[in-house]
């Protein structure tokens, strides 16, 4: 698979749960952990000379459902059922993730890579009124971004598993990251995508004033 988006790898994983044989997925990347224990996953990387090679290249213009549905299709599978759509994520004995510790929390996403400029005094106004609620928020995107006040610092300390697993978790998902704004529509999350243009901020492609009308969206959905 060419692609080195997490909601692709993802969509791969379920499209294989309607396979009847196994594969090896030959490309070695950052996100082929999530295929590691897939039962439909024999190995990863140096296939044998006789193998058949399926080259995924995604159309960078379908949906996530549309994905899986290509992916099959690509594969030769048949198409997964509703009670055969489970991600099958691998086990991870990291402590950080354990005890269910994220299912009242708020996860912070902020990346510095190919983003678009974010105010990092917007989201900590908008972060301060879940804190002085009682309601934990970490942060868990790029080390190189300050840590935003108030919230618990897990950045560079989780794999790409772990993170998927602590969002699915999650009350909500506070994101200036372009894919996991793709990853919260794919996983049906509930995700509140940041930006700055211009000098006017964003939520959701809707124009925010204050980070108090953020604040109170998030707050509704989380009720």
């Amino acid at each position: 698979m060419k692609s080195n988006k997490i909601k692709d790898v993802l969509a791969l994983s379920i499209a294989l749960n309607g396979a009847t044989r196994q594969f090896n997925i030959v490309r070695k990347t950052c996100l082929t952990e999530f295929l590691h224990e897939h039962s439909s996953v024999k190995s990863i990387g140096h296939p044998a000379k006789d193998n058949s090679v399926f080259v995924l290249d995604v159309p960078s213009n379908l949906s996530f459902e549309e994905t899986i549905k290509w992916m099959a299709s690509e594969l030769e599978l048949e198409q997964v059922s509703s009670q055969t759509r489970e991600i099958q994520l691998p086990e991870t004995s990291s402590v950080v993730v354990a005890n269910n510790q994220f299912r009242d929390s708020i996860i912070l996403v902020i990346n510095d890579v190919n983003q678009k400029p974010i105010d990092l005094l917007f989201i900590d106004e908008i972060c301060k009124g879940f804190t002085e609620k009682g309601i934990s928020i970490y942060s868990v995107g790029c080390p190189y971004i300050p840590c935003i006040r108030g919230s618990r610092d897990l950045r560079g300390l989780l794999s790409m598993v772990e993170l998927v697993r602590i969002l699915r978790e999650c009350k909500a998902v506070i994101t200036n990251d372009e894919e996991i704004r793709d990853l919260g529509e794919a996983l049906s999350l509930n995700y509140f995508y940041l930006c700055e243009e211009d000098g006017v901020h964003y939520c959701n492609g809707n124009s925010i004033a204050v980070p108090g009308q953020v604040f109170n969206l998030i707050s509704k959905s989380v009720q």
